[in-house]
């Protein structure tokens, strides 16, 4: 029985030796570092693609709901078919044992393009739905797998990598709106036509109509399609959106992406630190706890980029769908500023820090929005904050649980789908009442905040008493 035991030992000791001993630059079924930088081109690509055409759908709900002649708490319901379709496509992670995931992601990204170029063209509600849900259904299998892939390849350069990559796809919401600008008419009835262009004007003297006064609101004005003017921006959008996965199959028939786990940056490896990491490591908590953060916190940034250009349109400072595109074009600067700066506070800063920073930067920018609504300048101000605070957190997230555990593709895949399980249920009532009580929205998001600020604070607890040598280090983020 000893002996047993001593063959056991060694075999433990041999196995970690070499777990130890494997460098995987060294291992020819792995990437090159050109191979790497090709890959996480051709990924940054295609997270730019995806801040672009997520970001050229919002301005165009006021248009949908013209086109298909209904309301917009049905059109409301977009989002929210768009994250069932992210919550399912999350699911997708768990079948990368048996399919390929650069082949599989491609195939999706490819049908994600489709989802965007036919939307226009929907005649019925279902129609729309069925679109934005293949979409989603592709948002929910990238997100994951890319924030997953980017660490496997840079290791202990990565959390740098995920913020640039943020970066690249903040620079996509930046250019969504500016697509679609000169395409949405919003609440217009025909290009330069308002409603109120209608009513007939009287004289100053209030007796009588001016003689040259001439009715924009003919019958043709009245019967003017917009579905080809919007058919332009987005069928730009989804053909660019399908050059990504086309490059990703290419390399494929190339250079296969190929990946061993670096066991050098890991800190539990024999029985007996991987039993220390078990008994301090709250694993459990930390996911959960973050799960709330993404389901709650993150899934109000997704509901703030989604209808604040309605927003914008119902609150009291009353945009056109022109001034509310531009709007939200500048705030995608914040956005993206935001996360070119934290590229570099990244290297200075440890994730909790990052995120409870910019968590109280977008609480802030809630109540200055809330008391500032009524005015422009107020209302881009308060939304500049907003989105400059949301710039990085979700990343740091995924670094913040880095540095207790490896992410996985199927943590990564339950992130996903966490952060879109409540909002599935959301957008109805959003669409029902920012119309007609806009500071319903303002509240939503305010609440959401707070539940994932709570739920953040109990993470930071629970972790406070993990050693400091069970902590990954997964670059300058987790080292300073």
């Amino acid at each position: 029985m000893t002996m047993i035991n001593e063959k056991e030992n060694l075999g433990s000791t041999e196995k970690s030796q070499l777990s130890m001993d494997y460098d995987p630059d060294n291992d020819p079924r792995n990437l090159s570092f050109k191979h790497k930088v090709i890959y996480t081109l051709i990924h940054n690509y295609i997270h730019l693609l995806f801040g672009l055409t997520l970001s050229s759908m919002a301005p165009a709900f006021v248009d949908y709901r013209a086109i298909l002649n209904t309301d917009m708490e049905w059109i409301g319901l977009f989002p929210m078919f768009q994250a069932i379709g992210i919550f399912t496509g999350s699911f997708i992670t768990g079948s990368y044992n048996y399919l390929n995931r650069q082949v599989t992601l491609s195939i999706l990204i490819i049908l994600q393009g489709f989802g965007t170029i036919f939307q226009p063209w929907a005649t019925e509600l279902w129609h729309l739905y069925v679109c934005i849900f293949v979409y989603g259904f592709g948002i929910g299998a990238w997100n994951g797998a890319n924030n997953v892939i980017l660490i496997e390849m840079w290791q202990n350069r990565s959390p740098s990598i995920l913020q640039f990559s943020q970066f690249i796809y903040g620079v996509g919401t930046i250019l969504g709106p500016l697509l679609d600008k000169n395409y949405v008419l919003g609440e217009q009835i025909c290009p330069d036509v308002y409603e109120e262009n209608c009513i007939e004007p009287t004289t100053t003297l209030g007796t009588g109509s001016p003689l040259n006064w001439t009715n924009p609101c003919t019958d043709e004005c009245r019967a003017y399609d917009r579905r080809p003017r919007l058919k332009i921006p987005l069928l730009i959008g989804g053909c660019l959106q399908m050059i990504g996965p086309l490059m990703m199959l290419l390399m494929y028939c190339t250079k296969k992406y190929h990946f061993n786990h670096d066991s050098k940056i890991e800190v539990a490896i024999t029985p007996e630190q991987k039993a220390r990491h078990k008994q301090y490591v709250p694993s459990k908590t930390i996911i959960v706890c973050i799960s709330i953060f993404l389901a709650f916190g993150i899934m109000s940034e997704n509901m703030y980029m989604d209808f604040a250009p309605t927003f914008y349109q119902f609150c009291p400072a009353k945009l056109s769908a022109s001034q509310a595109s531009e709007l939200f074009s500048i705030i995608g600067i914040a956005l993206t500023t935001g996360r070119g700066l934290s590229v570099f506070v990244a290297m200075y800063l440890k994730p909790h820090h990052m995120i409870a920073y910019q968590s109280a930067i977008v609480f802030a920018g809630y109540i200055f929005q809330y008391f500032g609504q009524g005015d422009y300048n107020l209302l881009l101000a308060s939304s500049i904050v907003i989105c400059f605070g949301y710039s990085s957190i979700f990343i740091c997230l995924f670094s913040f649980v880095g540095q207790y555990m490896e992410v996985t593709d199927r943590i990564g895949g339950l992130f996903i789908g966490s952060y879109n399980a409540v909002y599935m249920f959301l957008p109805y009532f959003i669409g029902k009442y920012v119309e007609e009580v806009p500071d319903s929205f303002v509240y939503l998001e305010f609440a959401s905040l707070c539940v994932a600020i709570v739920s953040f604070v109990y993470v930071l607890w629970a972790v406070r008493n993990v050693p400091q040598d069970l902590i990954r280090k997964l670059g300058p983020v987790a080292g300073h």
